[in-house]
């Protein structure tokens, strides 16, 4: 949850391509289209649930390699995606484009892709699959007997 990364609108990325292209200048160039702001992981989650509408999530941070041990088919591109930050420089991009703004905000595009995935198929409830929860209470329930039997007792 404390790895940083850079999000950005798949329309920001278009803009990115569309201001370049026919410009003499932009050709054998490689450009990072990213997110002006840096984020971590849970600042991702809290503004996806706040763009959104829900209540402010309950964040757990459990160790990347025990979910992968645990259900590999559920977690397995976690290590990819969060063992290392997501930070890019766009310093060329605004170089050479210009013009080159953000034009969709992250929330925005939060609830665009939400719209979508919905016209694709329904999307599942949390209410519907209760193993995070359960993970997570017994995620709880080790630590908290950990803490109680294997640190020493002052005195």
């Amino acid at each position: 949850g404390h790895g940083l990364w850079q999000i950005t609108s798949s329309d920001n990325v278009g803009m990115g391509f569309a201001h370049a292209i026919g410009k003499q200048h932009t050709l054998n160039e490689v450009y990072n289209v990213v997110a002006e702001k840096t984020r971590t992981w849970d600042q991702v989650t809290q503004e996806i649930d706040a763009a959104l509408g829900a209540p402010p999530p309950k964040i757990v941070h459990l160790p990347t390699d025990l979910l992968v041990s645990i259900d590999p088919a559920r977690y397995g591109i976690q290590p990819a995606l969060i063992s290392y930050h997501g930070v890019y420089s766009n310093a060329t991009l605004h170089r050479d484009i210009l013009e080159f703004r953000e034009v969709t905000p992250f929330a925005a595009a939060v609830r665009t892709t939400i719209q979508w995935m919905e016209s694709q198929a329904p999307l599942k409830r949390a209410e519907d699959d209760p193993f995070e929860s359960r993970l997570i209470e017994t995620y709880e329930a080790f630590a908290k007997q950990a803490r109680t039997t294997l640190v020493p007792k002052a005195g």
